[in-house]
Formats: structure tokens, sequence, C-alpha cells
């Protein structure tokens, strides 16, 4: 996930949070013209949370077999600063606040995951002379990011596994119950 795909996805949601117009701070154009909101992406981190790896199959070689790589899938924080410029900013703060606490709201983000890290306060900002309504606060946003192959020093792929393709294993899995939600059983099958 890249910050352009992360507006991509915030900025409806705002927009249908506040029925007003979202810009990314600091990009190139003109200011927006009446009541708008500003995003600026101000962190990104890793969370300490374990990687997970998924596996993906390489291009099919002339032998029928394929390439296995390992993919680590990465959980992140991406924290903004949301800045509302209006008449009655704080208002409009607020019903971003409302909305994060949505599950219907959540479900339009998803599988992006948002929370509030805090209140909205009130920041007037002189703007030719006069003084404009502007109210501020922070939200995170939190995902899985999939890193790409795992590569060495060279930038050549790290071979896995080779997978035949006529061996292909069909199944499901089940979780254990919830006394013991690493318990592990499936059936599996040959197609």
């Amino acid at each position: 996930m890249r910050e352009v795909d992360l507006f991509t996805a915030l900025r409806p949601w705002l927009a249908e949070a506040t029925g007003i117009e979202v810009i990314e701070a600091y990009a190139d154009g003109a200011r927006a013209s009446g009541a708008y909101i500003s995003v600026n992406l101000i962190a990104s981190e890793r969370l300490g949370l374990a990687v997970t790896t998924v596996y993906e199959e390489g291009a099919e070689g002339v032998d029928g077999i394929k390439d296995l790589f390992q993919i680590p899938v990465l959980p992140m924080e991406w924290r903004y600063s949301i800045n509302v410029f209006a008449p009655d900013p704080i208002d409009i703060a607020n019903r971003i606040l409302m909305w994060s606490q949505s599950d219907g709201a959540a479900l339009r983000l998803w599988p992006l995951l948002i929370q509030p890290i805090t209140g909205a306060k009130r920041l007037p900002v002189e703007v030719d002379g006069q003084f404009e309504g502007r109210a501020q606060m922070d939200i995170a946003i939190r995902g899985y990011i999939k890193r790409g192959t795992i590569t060495d020093g060279a930038g050549n792929e790290i071979l896995i596994g080779r997978v035949p393709v006529d061996d292909i294993i069909e199944g499901t899995i089940t979780l254990g119950p919830d006394t013991n939600p690493d318990l592990v059983s499936g059936d599996y099958f040959k197609p």
C-alpha cells in the first residue's frame, strides 16, 4: 500500500462523513474555496505484531514446475493530521469522530481500520488579514502491506521451493474452539 492508495481510500470516506471537499496537504494547486479538509500524512511505522507470510507461485518453467516465493506481510499504522477549514470546524471534526465509531462507516474503508488519536482542537488561522475557522485532529489508520518477494543484497529473489503443477492440494482448514485457538485441523485431497 502506497501513500497515494491510502489517500485515495481516505478521501471519499472523509467526504462522506462531512459533506465537504477533501484535499491533500501540500499538493500542487490552488487553495480550495469554501469549507474543506486538508489531510496530511505525518507518520508511518510498522506495528510490533508478528509478520505474516504468504507464498506466491512464480511462472511455470519448461519442466512443469513453478517457483514458490515467500512474501512478508507487515502490519502498519499511518498517522494523519486532519485540518478542517470552515466557519464551524469543531462541528465538522466531530462528525469525523462520530463517523469513525460507526460500523457502517468502517466497512466503507475495509480492509483498513481507522481510529481517532486526538479530539478536535480549535486552531484559527489568519489568511489575508482575517481569521478563519480551523480545527485539527489526528487519526490512525491500520492495515497490512505486502513487501514483495524477499531478495538478497544483489536484488535477486530468494527461491523458497519448487511446486509441481500437477500436485496441487485443495482442502479446508478449521480453527480450534475459543478455548484453544491455536488448534488447527483440516481435510485435504487432490482434486
